[in-house]
């Protein structure tokens, strides 16, 4: 429910650069506003089920990550297409799952000709991408090597500076 808030950055990047407004009503609030009904339809439909979170195997968590990653890229890729940077849903799911899995690699043929709302569209996907990858991580050594005491052991080994005890949202 958090990550459709996130395409109001590169909106608000677009307006401070004087990029047409419609185009990016269109390319930004839309996706946020597809995503926010989908995590508020998907909220609601997981909240009607009878399982507590106690109740819930680490398969059936992995299994909600990985759909989570991937209605995540999708909902990313939006940006691409409405904006007519990327044409194909190939190539933009392409550019959104590359951004979200940190792996650098692009599509886009000239990046530096692309607009400054899409380029910091880019940027946002690679930043959110590397955090999640370490959050995920953390969970998942967590779950396989017993404990909370594994996954903060990992997290000190990852997050910068030297007063990380625990992670608070």
């Amino acid at each position: 429910m958090i990550f459709p808030f996130s395409l109001i950055f590169p909106f608000i990047v677009g307006l401070l650069y004087k990029e047409d407004p419609i185009s990016l009503l269109k390319a930004f609030i839309l996706p946020g506003m597809l995503g926010l009904s989908l995590g508020s339809f998907l909220t609601a439909w997981a909240g009607r089920a009878d399982k507590t979170s106690e109740d819930l195997r680490p398969v059936e968590a992995l299994v909600i990550v990985a759909v989570t990653w991937v209605l995540i890229a999708v909902i990313g890729a939006l940006p691409y297409m409405l904006s007519g940077t990327l044409t194909g849903f190939v190539d933009a799911f392409f550019e959104s799952m590359s951004g979200f899995t940190t792996t650098g690699a692009s599509v886009l043929n000239d990046i530096d000709s692309q607009s400054h709302s899409i380029l910091f569209w880019r940027a946002l996907t690679q930043w959110i991408g590397g955090l999640g990858v370490i959050v995920l991580m953390v969970a998942v050594f967590s779950i396989l090597l017993g404990g909370p005491k594994a996954g903060l052991l990992l997290m000190k080994g990852e997050v910068p500076g030297h007063k990380n005890d625990r992670m608070v949202p």
